[in-house]
């Protein structure tokens, strides 16, 4: 008998009531296997000292020479093992937990839905770069017309909450004279 469990992208698999408890060769840490699927096995882990869920290729190194079967248990009886364990827990693993010892039904979901795609961004041609880049003025443009070091400009800017225009320190070149006053009074406070 076992419980049916759906992973995310990879379509039902089942876990048996009864599991095996591995040990890794290199620092002897538990691992707990809680499901399979066609290419991979699933463990909950005391790597770390925190308890996690992961996933390993069936024919992964980890898997054939970095794990060795220590004993063979209910899976009920392990999961409140590391259930009632003080280390700490990331909240995948106490769902997994939670969904093992309180499921009394024979299918339980116990990951997460699968994450969302990456959006994909537009990039920018390199005649739009030139352009953006001709338009645009740098932190460590601006610190050497300044003649300061970027470091201590951000570490200013930081300091007063200056907010950041965007993923990088730069600006349209048409705010240079009053982007020059503001640093220099942030550098004087």
């Amino acid at each position: 008998m076992g419980l049916l469990v759906d992973f995310p992208a990879k379509g039902v698999c089942r876990v048996h009531l009864q599991t095996f408890v591995f040990v890794s060769v290199v620092g002897r840490y538990s691992y707990l296997r809680v499901g399979e699927t066609d290419r991979s096995y699933y463990y909950l882990t005391l790597h770390n000292g925190i308890i996690d869920m992961e996933h390993h290729g069936k024919q992964s190194d980890f898997v054939t020479r970095g794990l060795k079967a220590h004993s063979k248990c209910d899976l009920r009886h392990a999961a409140r093992i590391y259930m009632d364990s003080t280390l700490a827990k990331t909240d995948k693993a106490i769902e997994i937990l939670d969904a093992i010892l309180l499921s009394n039904q024979d299918r339980i979901n116990f990951l997460p839905d699968q994450p969302k795609e990456r959006e994909k961004r537009e990039r920018l041609t390199k005649i739009e770069k030139s352009k953006l880049k001709a338009n645009t003025i740098s932190l460590e443009q601006l610190c050497e017309k300044l003649d300061v070091e970027p470091s201590r400009v951000r570490a200013a800017f930081r300091r007063h909450n200056f907010e950041k225009p965007g993923a990088r320190w730069q600006w349209p070149k048409s705010q240079l004279t009053e982007l020059l006053a503001k640093v220099k009074n942030l550098l004087k406070s």
